[in-house]
């Protein structure tokens, strides 16, 4: 069983899983990406099968690292934790949880959206548009892998794209 808040998703078994060991629950981790001052890393060791990342962030004054992917066109949490430093967390100077598996890190840009947009519904047009068949081919095949329709795939990468260059 799944829960979704705005454009995060996690289930719901694997939330109660980390809250016990970790002390931390999905729906607070997800604060984490408004943080205006969060950092996202990508786990090259851990992104066989679909990319892995971390979103760094602080909520209520602590530092969360939130493990997570995008699936669908949303922002799938699997894992989240508290950063652990005597005398409270801080970005500079913080210890990672060593329960919390990390990989090679490399830090990418910050392209999720604006915090205010993470947790509202997005209006939508409806457009035509003629696409390669090998392009259709590809999205249809993966979304179909991956349970989601291959039109929402496409219409968050044109979302994303714009939101790069329209800055």
């Amino acid at each position: 069983m799944h829960r979704r808040l705005g454009r995060f998703i996690w289930d719901l078994k694997k939330e109660a899983a980390n809250l016990r060991k970790h002390g931390v629950d999905f729906e607070t981790a997800a604060q984490a990406f408004r943080d205006p001052k969060r950092t996202l890393y990508t786990d090259e060791a851990h992104s066989r099968h679909e990319p892995r990342m971390f979103c760094l962030g602080a909520v209520g004054g602590r530092v969360v690292t939130v493990r997570f992917t995008y699936r669908g066109g949303l922002i799938r949490i699997y894992g989240a934790g508290y950063w652990r430093n005597k005398g409270g967390a801080t970005m500079r100077g913080a210890k990672a949880d060593k329960d919390l598996p990390i990989g090679r890190l490399t830090p990418i840009k910050d392209v999720l959206p604006p915090p205010q947009k993470l947790a509202v519904p997005e209006q939508t047009v409806k457009v035509t548009l003629l696409l390669s068949k090998a392009s259709v081919r590809f999205f249809k095949e993966y979304a179909a892998q991956h349970g989601t329709k291959y039109q929402r795939m496409i219409r968050e990468l044109v979302d994303r794209y714009t939101g790069q260059y329209s800055r």
